[in-house]
């Protein structure tokens, strides 16, 4: 799988570090959510961060290779597709949480499942926290692929690729440079931009704000690298 190829990198990667953690914890003392359900969860740090809170969070990942790296955090830790998991009795919480870009993972048959069942997941007035790619910039710049990330200290390189379809769908490519070596593998993408998902949870969400990226800079469609919604249920 794309994840096996990095996952013992994965926190170095994309660590929950700088502007990210403080998003969070502003995040956590703004809604104090009692439970949390991470979309996404990859090694769990989020998930160990809110149990460390007194959150009851929930963690769900289908990459066995990364939940591997959960085993000693914090909290409940599910392995499953993420849409089949939703699919089953809503459980309901304060917080629902799926960052890293996991959404555009999902087919676009997928995608309208998801956005159909995840309002049951949540209370009135729960919180919905959302971040992807800026995929109306991609769109329309049709960049080659995203910043590499450098982590000289750990001698860790990763590149990432873009291929565009006809189909609309995006061939993403990551090519990690490490200690061990040079690995590459690619994974299929389904960007959609922030004003689809705006659209499609309209009746059940308000947006409370939109960023560009966790540095909770406010979110500009033509240059912001990332999109954030916080969005609460009506």
């Amino acid at each position: 799988m794309f994840y096996k190829m990095f996952s013992a990198y994965y926190n170095s990667i994309f660590p929950l570090a700088g502007s990210k953690a403080v998003f969070f914890n502003n995040l956590w003392r703004a809604y104090k959510p009692k439970t949390t359900l991470n979309l996404g969860c990859a090694t769990g740090e989020l998930v160990d961060h809110l149990t460390k809170q007194g959150c009851q969070a929930t963690g769900v990942d289908m990459s066995s290779d990364l939940l591997a790296l959960a085993h000693d955090k914090d909290g409940k830790f599910v392995q499953a597709d993420m849409v089949e998991y939703l699919s089953q009795t809503p459980q309901q919480h304060d917080m629902v949480i799926c960052i890293g870009n996991t959404l555009p993972h999902l087919k676009p048959v997928q995608l309208e499942r998801f956005f159909s069942i995840i309002p049951h997941w949540l209370k009135s007035g729960g919180v919905l926290v959302v971040q992807t790619v800026n995929y109306h910039r991609i769109l329309q710049k049709r960049p080659p692929g995203l910043s590499t990330i450098n982590r000289p200290e750990e001698g860790l390189q990763f590149q990432r690729l873009y291929n565009y379809n006809e189909d609309g769908s995006i061939d993403f490519t990551a090519i990690l440079t490490s200690p061990q070596g040079r690995d590459k593998a690619t994974v299929t993408l389904w960007p959609f931009t922030h004003q689809k998902f705006n659209q499609a949870l309209a009746n059940t969400f308000s947006p409370e704000a939109e960023y560009g990226g966790f540095n909770e800079v406010p979110y500009q469609r033509e240059e912001s690298p990332a999109w954030v919604l916080v969005a609460r249920k009506k």
